[in-house]
């Protein structure tokens, strides 16, 4: 009774192995679907859209070392300074295969992040963070969006952190280091709403 148990296990096994007669084995590739990366660029231009359409009143502070200034802006001007956000785009397909995605969920915060990072120190890009209030009740809100930056031009590095705060303002702090020795910080924020 084993030998007879232990050999249908075998054929069992041995017809698992083989693919059918006149069907294509599926190629593996041609199964994965490419992974869609939170759409920054888009959601940034809705937001400038939204200024743009209510004709808020905006607000520059500029702060270049000691100097500070503050401005009533136009929405020109506004989305000219929007476009740190989405110059580059990490995800346009020539650039996106350099990123990868990481999410998690935060109880403390009832958020979810997404977090696009890069091990190329090439790229502009290194980091994008999307933070995401979670509701179980309500759509899912886009609180807010962290990113770095880094490029050269000769010899300065600069080096940007970008915040996009949803609804209500957005600020881009800019370090210059010129031969690695500690550079000029400057920082602008605009305000509406």
């Amino acid at each position: 009774m084993k030998n007879i148990f232990f050999l249908m296990t075998v054929i069992a096994m041995a017809g698992c192995g083989e693919a059918e007669q006149g069907k294509p084995v599926p190629d593996a590739k041609a199964e994965t679907k490419e992974v869609e990366f939170f759409p920054v660029t888009s959601f940034i231009e809705g937001q400038v859209h939204i200024v743009d359409s209510f004709q808020s009143l905006t607000m520059r502070y500029r702060t270049i070392g000691n100097k500070k200034d503050t401005a009533l802006i136009s929405v020109d001007e506004f989305r000219q300074l929007s476009l740190e956000f989405t110059r580059p785009d990490f995800n346009d397909p020539k650039q996106k295969q350099y990123y990868k995605e990481n999410s998690f969920a935060d109880q403390s915060i009832k958020a979810v992040t997404f977090n696009y990072s890069t091990n190329r120190p090439d790229l502009e890009i290194q980091r994008v963070d999307v933070v995401v209030d979670a509701s179980a009740v309500m759509n899912d809100k886009v609180r807010s969006i962290y990113m770095e930056k880094q490029s050269r031009h000769q010899d300065t590095f600069i080096y940007k952190k970008l915040y996009w705060r949803s609804d209500r303002n957005f600020q881009v702090i800019t370090t210059r280091e010129i031969d690695k020795k500690p550079g000029m910080v400057s920082v602008i924020k605009v305000e509406w709403n």
